[in-house]
C-alpha cells in the first residue's frame, strides 16, 4: 500500500461511520504530476529568458546595418578626393575672376599648374562659369597620388567635359600639376570663357567671309603665319622663282598653289579664299565647334562637328591679346582638307 492508498471501512458497517486514512495526503497523483511539469515548466522558460538577454547584451549582432540615407560628407571621402574638391571650387573661382589667391592654397607654389595660372591670370574680368567634378577616384603611383575625375566647364556660350588627372607629390595636400588623359603632353588648363567667346567671334567672321569669297575680310581673321603663306602662293602663283622655304611642307604648298593658279589669285584675301575648296567651305558652314580645350597657353583647339560628328580640329592662336585662326595650322594638321 502507498502512501496515497486510502482504506475504506466494509460497507456492512454502520452508516456514518467515519473514513479512515490508512497513510499518505488528499492530493490526486496526476495533481502532483501536473503541478511538478507546470513548475518545472516555468523555472526553465525564465533561464532561458535571463540567459537569452545576457547573450544579446554580450555579443555584437550580425543583423546588416540599415543603409545609409544621408547624403556623402566629407568624411566619406578620402582627404585627397576632400582636397581635389576644394582645388576644384578655388579653380572655378580662378576662372571667374581671374585672381590667383583663388588657388595658391590647393596648387602647390612650384608646380607647373600654378605657372599656368600665373600666365592665364586676368585680374578684374568676371565671367560667368561653372565646374562641376564628376566620377573621382584615387591611385596611387610610387610616391605620387593621383585623383582622376571628369571636370565638366559650363559657360554661357560652351560646355565641355575634361577628363583630368590630379597630381600630389608625396606628402603634400597640394595639387602639383593636372593632366589631361586625352593628351597627356598638353597643358592642362580649360580655356577661360572670355577666350572662346572671342575665338568663336573670329570664326563667325572668318566662315561669313569665306562663304562670301570676300578675301579682305578673310585676312584679319588669320594669323600672320598664314597670311605669310598665302603671300607665297601669290608670288608662285606669279611666275616667281620657286619658293625655298615655304610656310608648310613642299606637296601641300604645291596643292595650294596648283589650286590658286585655277583661281587666278592675285593678292593674299584671294589665296586664303582658294585655300579651301568648295566643299570645304561648305561643311565649316554648317559644323559647330565644339570641346574647346588648350593646346598650348597660348593656343586654343575646337573640334568642329557635323551632325554630332567630329570631323576636324580648328586651332586659333593668341598674339599681342588678339585671337586669330591659325589657318596654316589647320591645313597642316588635315594634309590640305578640311581645316
Amino acid at each position: 500500500m502507498t502512501d496515497l492508498d486510502i482504506q475504506i471501512d466494509d460497507p456492512d458497517d454502520e452508516i456514518g461511520a467515519p473514513v479512515r486514512v490508512l497513510n499518505g495526503d488528499s492530493i490526486p497523483p496526476w495533481i502532483k504530476a501536473v503541478t511538478v511539469l507546470v513548475l518545472g515548466a516555468a523555472i526553465v522558460l525564465i533561464i532561458a529568458f535571463w540567459f537569452g538577454r545576457l547573450k544579446q547584451e554580450t555579443t555584437p549582432s550580425l543583423e546588416p546595418a540599415a543603409p545609409a540615407t544621408a547624403p556623402l560628407t566629407s568624411t566619406t571621402v578620402s582627404p585627397a578626393i576632400e582636397v581635389s574638391l576644394r582645388a576644384i571650387d578655388g579653380w572655378e573661382q580662378f576662372a571667374r575672376s581671374g585672381e590667383l589667391s583663388s588657388v595658391v592654397d590647393t596648387f602647390h607654389p612650384d608646380g607647373p599648374q600654378l605657372a599656368l595660372f600665373h600666365q592665364a591670370a586676368v585680374p578684374g574680368s568676371v565671367t560667368e562659369v561653372a565646374f562641376a567634378a564628376t566620377n573621382l577616384s584615387e591611385a596611387r603611383d610610387g610616391d605620387l597620388t593621383i585623383v582622376s575625375l571628369d571636370l565638366e566647364v559650363t559657360s554661357q556660350t560652351s560646355r565641355a567635359t575634361y577628363p583630368f588627372d590630379l597630381v600630389y607629390l608625396a606628402g603634400s595636400d597640394q595639387v602639383w600639376t593636372v593632366v589631361d588623359r586625352r593628351a597627356p603632353d598638353a597643358p592642362a588648363l580649360p580655356p577661360a570663357p572670355v577666350f572662346i567667346e572671342a575665338a568663336q567671334d573670329v570664326w563667325g567672321t572668318f566662315t561669313v567671309a569665306m562663304a562670301a569669297g570676300d578675301g579682305a575680310a578673310v585676312a584679319p581673321t588669320v594669323t600672320a603665319d598664314s597670311l605669310l603663306l598665302a603671300d607665297q602662293v601669290v608670288a608662285a602663283v606669279a611666275g616667281a622663282e620657286p619658293t625655298r622655304d615655304p610656310a608648310v611642307d613642299n606637296e601641300l604648298f604645291a596643292r595650294l598653289v596648283s589650286r590658286g593658279r585655277q583661281l587666278s589669285v592675285a593678292d593674299s584675301g584671294q589665296a586664303l579664299v582658294a585655300a579651301l575648296d568648295q566643299g570645304t567651305r561648305e561643311a565649316i558652314q554648317i559644323g559647330e565647334l565644339t570641346d574647346w580645350r588648350m593646346a598650348d597657353t597660348n593656343r586654343l583647339v575646337a573640334s568642329l562637328e557635323i551632325g554630332g560628328e567630329p570631323v576636324a580640329l580648328v586651332p586659333f592662336l593668341l598674339a599681342d591679346d588678339v585671337w586669330a585662326f591659325d589657318l596654316k595650322g589647320a591645313l597642316e594638321s588635315s594634309d590640305g582638307g578640311t581645316p
